[in-house]
């Protein structure tokens, strides 16, 4: 028999201290950039996590993909059409199409969040910009990203959704 649990998402933050925590506990340097991409990229799950943090740590080298994600919503935001479409096609390398559109759509997410002063894992990335944000910008982007997804299961070849999504943009 199976018993579904809702559980409740885990902040990004208290995600950011456990797997430091177990990676200190582990003798395994790896920085906070690396450690707070894995935490975004769990999406409140604290399970998922671990099994990202798990395969980060096997692997040779850990990837830190929060700069070019960064460079993504940047020129998604800013309607920076050949930025955007590049920054996709060199994380479309490493990830797959669908964690590249929920990434971005966490981004916008956070970046509303910033909007009304709280803080967020992106709030790092912009010390040499400003904070000040279009919320109605921000919204019809998250939408554009959550259609992207939706299509994301309709189609077989999944990057030219999301670079559609991002032309959208």
């Amino acid at each position: 028999r199976c018993v579904p649990y809702s559980l409740l998402e885990v902040e990004v933050s208290s995600l950011v201290s456990h797997n430091q925590r177990i990676m200190s506990e582990e003798k395994s340097e790896v920085s906070k950039e690396v450690i707070e991409n894995i935490a975004i990229r769990a999406n409140g799950s604290v399970r998922d996590g671990l099994s990202l943090l798990e395969r980060a740590s096997v692997s040779t080298q850990l990837q830190d993909f929060s700069k070019s994600y960064y460079k993504l919503f940047k020129a998604f935001y800013g309607g920076d059409v050949i930025t955007a479409l590049e920054e996709v096609e060199n994380l479309s390398k490493e990830e797959d199409s669908k964690t590249i559109i929920q990434n971005l759509s966490k981004w916008c997410y956070w970046c509303s969040l910033e909007f009304y002063g709280q803080k967020t894992p992106v709030r790092n990335y912009f010390q040499d910009s400003s904070l000040d944000f279009d919320l109605l910008k921000l919204q019809s982007l998250f939408d554009v990203c959550l259609e992207v997804e939706r299509n994301l299961s309709y189609t077989p070849n999944s990057k030219t959704v999301l670079s559609m999504g991002i032309l959208k943009g």
